[in-house]
């Protein structure tokens, strides 16, 4: 498709060809020879969540990171007002959040009489948070070998040092553990989640590592104590005070599993931010089930559960807390209900290797 995009643009660049900036779902921008956006797709710039005249005007350039934006400026551009072309260029884009969206980005020109770039039309057919999106479709629809094949495939002709890398492997992961390959999850944590191996933002290396470890113990894996200790090291060293709730849940969990108490009661005491509420009753539901103390952590997670969107992260990441529940239910003989809870709340994973004893 990208292909064929560029070859028909090349083509008859006057013909109706906004309608693909205008409607289709695909990441383009087309800069003129300054380098200053003159077209913009409105998929790319809902993704990127600015206006289309925010970005219409600017440097092209004025939307990445800064790593990338000298990248640019000294290797990839100078080569492009040459060439005339960039074939799968590894770029950080910046959203108007503040997140980083690692993207690969192919471009065409064309040509004055002179020979000078009137314009470009770049588009970006490998991008890391498009496959991030596709996985959580599969996720959700239960496709698991469907989505493991997808992202091993993906992700084999991805940079290790891609900001989504090892976020993506825990995907991969996490459908390896469901399918019951803990060969395959184990290898994947190990070379590409885990702190000292992952080579992503903080947030995602203890979030995915806590999370991943925690489903594997619930689903029956042994887990050895040090891997808890190596990532509640890691949350004390890179998020030593609560304040965002997604970080503190998953750090909270690190601490009550490698049964570094102080730090556990230093989230549970001194909580922060609109879900510092939540972020309290899950933190101490955590030390309860570290302590067996299944009752006590069953009350506090049931009463988390109408509101945990509060907690933030997407749903699959959240299915932690849903396993954590079920878990409780488990250990005190209440299989039944812990088995119509997931039919009612995560009815498509109802059959999917996420439980022991489920």
């Amino acid at each position: 498709m990208q292909r064929d995009l560029i070859d028909f643009w090349k083509a008859s660049p006057d013909d109706p060809f906004d309608v693909l900036f205008e409607q289709a779902p695909v990441l383009m921008h087309s800069i003129d020879a300054s380098g200053k956006l003159i077209q913009v797709s409105r998929f790319w710039a809902d993704l990127l969540g600015f206006e289309r005249s925010e970005m219409i005007g600017h440097l092209s350039t004025d939307f990445l990171s800064p790593a990338s934006r000298l990248k640019a400026r000294e290797r990839i551009l100078p080569k492009f007002m040459k060439t005339g072309r960039i074939h799968n260029a590894e770029f950080d884009f910046v959203a108007k959040s503040g997140e980083l969206i690692a993207v690969r980005l192919s471009a065409t020109s064309v040509l004055d009489e002179s020979g000078s770039i009137e314009r470009s039309l770049a588009i970006n057919p490998r991008n890391s948070h498009a496959a991030h999106v596709r996985s959580h479709i599969h996720y959700e629809a239960g496709e698991t070998e469907t989505g493991i094949a997808y992202l091993d495939d993906w992700l084999a002709g991805y940079d290790r040092a891609g900001i989504m890398h090892g976020h993506l492997s825990w995907h991969v992961a996490l459908w390896a553990l469901q399918l019951g390959d803990t060969d395959q999850m184990w290898q994947r944590v190990d070379a590409d989640v885990k702190p000292g191996a992952a080579l992503g933002m903080p947030i995602n290396i203890l979030s995915d590592t806590a999370s991943i470890l925690y489903r594997a113990e619930l689903a029956g894996v042994a887990v050895p104590k040090e891997k808890w200790r190596e990532v509640s090291a890691y949350a004390s060293k890179f998020f030593p005070n609560p304040g965002l709730s997604f970080i503190d849940y998953h750090a909270a969990l690190a601490h009550a599993m490698a049964g570094d108490g102080d730090a556990l009661a230093n989230i549970i005491t001194n909580p922060k931010g609109p879900a510092g509420d939540l972020v309290r009753d899950v933190a101490e539901a955590f030390g309860a089930i570290a302590g067996q103390d299944w009752l006590k952590a069953e009350r506090l997670l049931t009463c988390c559960m109408a509101d945990d969107a509060r907690l933030g992260g997407s749903r699959a990441q959240r299915d932690l807390l849903e396993f954590s529940l079920l878990e409780c239910l488990l250990k005190q003989d209440k299989a039944e209900e812990a088995r119509r809870l997931i039919a009612l709340r995560r009815p498509v994973l109802a059959e999917s290797h996420v439980m022991q004893g489920l």
